[in-house]
C-alpha cells in the first residue's frame, strides 16, 4: 500500500513540475519573442524621457543660431536600439538633405568624436557634426534620443527610444516641415 501511495505522490510531483515548467516557458517566450515593438517602446518611453518642450539647452560647442532648427541625435555604440534605428537615421538624413535651415548633430555621451564617427560610419549614417557631451547637457536620460532645438537653443520636441513606424513618420513629418514652429 505504501508503494502505491509513493507512486501516486511521485506521479503527482512529476505532473506539477511539468505544468510549472510549461507556465515558466510560456511567460519567457511571451516576454522575449512575442512582445510587439510598440509595447517594447512604450515601456522604454515611460522609463526614459527626453527634455520638455521649451527647455533651454546649453551645449557650449553648439551655436544654435547657425540654423533655424537643429536636430540632436543622442546615440551610443553599446545601445542596441541605436544600432537597430540606423535605417531610420539614414532615411532621416536622406529626406532632409535639401533643407538648408536644419542641421543634424550626433551627440555621443560616452564615446569621443572619432569613436562616434567610426560607429556612424559602420552604420552607414553620414553626419558632418559629431559632438561628445553628457546626456544631461541635452536633458536626455538615455539613448537613442532625438531632440529638435530652435535657433534660440530651446527644445521644440523630443523623441526617446527605438521609435515605432508611426513615430518615425511623425519625426520625418515634423523635420521636413520648413514652416513649422
Amino acid at each position: 500500500m505504501s508503494s502505491r501511495i509513493s507512486k501516486k505522490i511521485e506521479t503527482a510531483s512529476n505532473v506539477a513540475i511539468i505544468a510549472l515548467s510549461l507556465v515558466v516557458c510560456t511567460v519567457l517566450i511571451n516576454r522575449q519573442f512575442l512582445r510587439s515593438p510598440s509595447s517594447t517602446n512604450a515601456s522604454l518611453s515611460t522609463s526614459m524621457s527626453g527634455p520638455a518642450a521649451g527647455t533651454k539647452l546649453s551645449l557650449g560647442s553648439v551655436d544654435w543660431t547657425k540654423s533655424k532648427e537643429t536636430l540632436l541625435l543622442a546615440v551610443a555604440r553599446d545601445c542596441h536600439f541605436c544600432t537597430e534605428s540606423a535605417p531610420f537615421y539614414r532615411r532621416l538624413i536622406d529626406e532632409t538633405a535639401g533643407r538648408r535651415d536644419l542641421r543634424i548633430i550626433a551627440i555621443f555621451p560616452r564615446e569621443g568624436t572619432s569613436d562616434g564617427a567610426a560607429y556612424l560610419n559602420e552604420l552607414g549614417v553620414s553626419l558632418a557634426e559629431i559632438k561628445h557631451a553628457p546626456l544631461e547637457a541635452i536633458g536626455a536620460k538615455g539613448t537613442p534620443t532625438l531632440v529638435l532645438v530652435d535657433e534660440s537653443g530651446r527644445v521644440v520636441q523630443s523623441w526617446t527610444g527605438r521609435l515605432t513606424s508611426a513615430k518615425e513618420i511623425e519625426v520625418l513629418s515634423r523635420i521636413k516641415c520648413e514652416t513649422c514652429n
